[in-house]
């Protein structure tokens, strides 16, 4: 129990800190900024490369690389600011308004579901290392 919560929390400021400092930091390194659609698509790769890197590894290691790996996880949560200015882009500005409460909409629902899924993976996780 103190592990899921301790997962949770970091999960939960490793996502806000990304929000904050990664676009920044990619601008740096790239020396433009990169595109909103490139951004949305790394956030959603990283997570990917979390569960990879999880099922490739010895069951020993599965819990220390699921903390350690938690920055990958938390990459997705990049996406959102990238995902409201491609709508936004999509839309002329008259339409703007529906089109983001919309959005607002839809993006509330994975937050209904995604921490009891997040928490049942990271504890089946430890408890059976090879379920993926």
């Amino acid at each position: 129990q103190d592990m899921l919560g301790l997962f949770s929390a970091l999960f939960s400021a490793l996502g806000a800190t990304l929000i904050l400092f990664v676009h920044p930091i990619a601008c740096r390194l790239l020396g433009s900024a990169p595109s909103d659609l490139s951004m949305v698509r790394a956030s959603y790769l990283l997570p990917l490369a979390y569960f990879a890197a999880l099922a490739a590894l010895p069951t020993a290691a599965t819990e220390a690389a699921a903390l350690g790996g938690l920055p990958l996880l938390a990459a997705g949560a990049c996406a959102l600011p990238h995902f409201r200015a491609l709508f936004s882009d999509s839309r002329p500005a008259q339409a703007q308004g529906e089109q983001m409460a919309v959005v607002a909409a839809l993006e509330s629902l994975p937050m209904l579901y995604a921490t009891p899924l997040v928490s049942l993976a990271f504890e089946r996780l430890l408890d059976a290392p090879r379920l993926i």
